[in-house]
């Protein structure tokens, strides 16, 4: 799901390590842009030296994604690394005066990235990018904005986020928002895109109250991101319904989720364990477990940019044998890293044992192990709210076709036949209207989130929530 995982736009994690140039310290404030295959994608590092230790923390701004934590950082000689292996990630450079020069790695692929220093001013302007996106909400709102903090107790995390409440009196319905892979702050901000206000807005503009909130790890959330898993999040978003229903702005039983991606996932398991999730919204949700979601969007992404159809179809052969050894219940964590080497070792042939490691480390993630095995029409089968299944027919990372129709079985299979399902002919993961629907076109595209799409939402909630 947005997939820098399998060159995935949302989730993108970095280790660091950091050399020293004598007399020319990496210390401070770095920017440069990195070209993934046609889309460019804007990353700052901030690295810091005391007390004898290097630190560092990564933005990638277009993403929303600002202050994560840099799990080590090293300086030695001239040479700089920037490494995070547990999503086998490495940035390399040479540093200079005022320029990082270097080389990007992830998963076995490779890219130039050259950095510069970024000036007090930059520092503050986090994306140095003008792109025009007419949706952004604009100052004065109808409506108030609280920022609001709630507790994770179970694993002592305070959460922060935005409460939107309509004027005029209440009590409303509620939503909370959830995101999708990769850590999102509560906008889930994209290539200077923020579809969850522009969610948020339009939503409370039509008498909804919304809660959207910085993923843990993000933002002024606490937590460690890196190793988390969905279930981690979905305890997350449990303690987010049980703030919004508290709420006295909000109707108790009229609180729902809508959740774009994996919080597509996240949702459902969130019904599944509390009766406080009154209704679901599934934007481009998963129907089918995480090991087939992989696959699809893998042949669907390379099909689309006209890679040889024998190739994709042998490269299926070969990660479905991959993704088969999670799936074995005879394995232990040992055996299945010695399995992995070995697959990857034959996969990636002729690429640097450092480049095998840092994939097998990606893999053997808590996230992706997680999400390779789970399959969410086990929890959907448990599912008895309201469901609204949303998709766009350009979706090249969630199948429609192979996740709608999979949703519909588990839903009615748990015998719960409240559920409505519309696919958008033209709007691609984003739910932009899109030509392709690769993700080298979310950036270019101005529109943020389809107008259709957010009536479609509006409506449906209003529509449950006075039955």
């Amino acid at each position: 799901m947005k997939v820098i995982k399998t060159m995935s736009v949302f989730t993108l994690y970095f280790w660091f390590m950091i050399s020293l140039a004598y007399g020319q310290s990496p210390e401070g404030s770095w920017t440069g842009q990195l070209d993934v295959m046609g889309t460019k994608l804007r990353l700052n590092f901030h690295i810091q030296h005391s007390d004898g230790q290097w630190s560092a923390t990564m933005d990638s701004p277009q993403q929303g994604a600002t202050g994560i934590k840099v799990q080590s950082a090293e300086v030695n000689g001239q040479e700089v690394t920037l490494s995070m292996p547990s999503m086998g990630i490495t940035y390399e450079a040479m540093c200079e005066e005022d320029s990082l020069k270097g080389t990007f790695k992830q998963g076995g692929m490779e890219f130039p990235l050259d950095m510069v220093r970024m000036d007090d001013d930059a520092v503050g302007d986090q994306s140095q990018e003008e792109m025009n996106r007419p949706q952004e909400p604009q100052p004065p709102f109808p409506y108030e904005s609280e920022e609001v903090e709630f507790f994770n107790q179970a694993d002592d995390i305070k959460l922060v986020g935005t409460l939107t409440i309509p004027e005029g009196e209440g009590p409303f319905p509620g939503v909370i928002l959830i995101t999708g892979s990769g850590p999102q702050n509560r906008n889930s901000e994209i290539f200077g895109h923020k579809p969850f206000w522009v969610i948020a807005d339009y939503l409370t503009r039509r008498g909804i109250a919304v809660l959207r909130y910085d993923e843990r790890g993000v933002g002024g959330s606490g937590g460690d991101f890196s190793s988390a898993t969905s279930a981690d999040f979905a305890r997350d978003a449990s303690e987010a319904v049980a703030y919004l229903a508290a709420r006295p702005e909000v109707i108790a039983d009229q609180t729902g989720i809508i959740g774009h991606s994996e919080g597509g996932m996240v949702g459902p398991m969130v019904a599944k364990w509390t009766d406080q999730v009154d209704f679901l919204v599934l934007l481009a949700g998963p129907g089918v477990p995480g090991h087939q979601v992989l696959l699809s969007q893998k042949e669907a992404i390379e099909l689309a940019m006209g890679i040889d159809p024998e190739q994709v179809a042998a490269a299926q052969i070969s990660f479905r044998d991959l993704y088969d050894l999670f799936l074995r219940e005879d394995i232990d964590d040992d055996e299945l890293m010695l399995k992995v080497n070995e697959k990857l070792t034959t996969l990636l042939e002729g690429m640097s044992e450092e480049q095998i490691t840092m994939t097998q480390a990606q893999l053997l993630s808590p996230w992706m192990k997680y999400f390779i095995r789970h399959d969410p029409a086990v929890v959907l089968r448990q599912v008895t709210c309201p469901v609204l299944i949303l998709n766009g027919g350009k979706d090249l990372q969630v199948l429609p076709d192979l996740n709608v129709p999979a949703i519909e079985a588990a839903l009615s299979d748990g015998e719960n036949e409240d559920y409505t399902s519309e696919i958008f002919p033209e709007l691609n993961h984003l739910f932009q209207h899109a030509d392709t629907g690769l993700v080298s076109e979310y950036q270019a595209i101005e529109e943020t989130f389809a107008e259709d799409a957010l009536d479609r939402i509006a409506s449906w909630i209003n529509e449950v929530t006075t039955r």
